[in-house]
């Protein structure tokens, strides 16, 4: 009997004279590959054809029987993230990218405590402008100016619109049901500035649910000089 039978009669000959093994099995001339081959389909339809264990089928039976759990529908995937002290989620879709700080340029007769000038973002100049005046968080005059090179650099994107905010750091992104957020405290939801109508818990911390279109129709807004 020649080598090539002996070895299809027993086990994974692809790896004794095939291709993972020394290669001189007869049938490569034919096939190119083990995978082309009919005697490694037959292998693996060996595999699929024979008997399951009783583990196995059991097993399988605890699978099927479960109810299945059905992801929800009215969730959405979220940025977390914190300017100064305060934490805030916005959508993802509105982030283009996250990079480390970069160096901001400033205008003449335009830069202001609101439009802090351009930054070079992978060879484009893009509008940067300041986080803590837009979400309307409470920080000292010098906090306020100064630029922290450990802070994170966000580029937001609407339609055809990008402006670069910093952020002081990035949770990371979750899952989230609108379900899971309860309206915000009436000194919030009544201030008209205010960008979060709506907050949520998570890893107990108080989170604001941005509003996209007010937060947009504020970095749109700020740039009108």
């Amino acid at each position: 009997m020649k080598k090539n039978e002996i070895l299809e009669n027993g086990k994974q000959c692809w790896k004794e004279i095939g291709v993972s093994g020394s290669g001189v099995c007869e049938k490569l001339d034919i096939y190119s590959h083990c995978r082309l081959c009919p005697v490694y389909s037959e292998k693996g339809r060996s595999l699929l054809d024979r008997e399951s264990s009783e583990e196995l089928i059991e097993i399988w039976t605890k699978e099927i029987s479960e109810p299945k759990q059905m992801e929800r529908s009215d969730t959405i995937s979220v940025v977390i993230f914190k300017i100064k002290n305060e934490w805030f989620a916005l959508s993802t879709i509105y982030f283009k990218e996250t990079i480390n700080y970069r160096t901001i340029h400033t205008v003449p007769d335009r830069t202001n405590d609101v439009f802090l000038g351009i930054a070079n973002i992978n060879g484009e100049l893009l509008l940067c402008l300041n986080s803590y005046r837009i979400f309307g968080v409470d920080v000292s005059e010098n906090e306020d100016s100064a630029s922290d090179k450990s802070q994170r650099m966000v580029v937001l994107k609407d339609d055809n619109d990008r402006y670069v905010l910093i952020v002081d750091e990035i949770l990371g992104v979750i899952r989230l049901s609108m379900e899971e957020t309860v309206k915000g405290p009436a000194t919030l939801v009544n201030a008209p500035e205010s960008l979060s109508k709506r907050v949520f818990q998570y890893n107990n911390k108080k989170i604001g649910f941005v509003d996209p279109e007010k937060l947009f129709k504020s970095l749109n807004g700020s740039l009108n000089w």
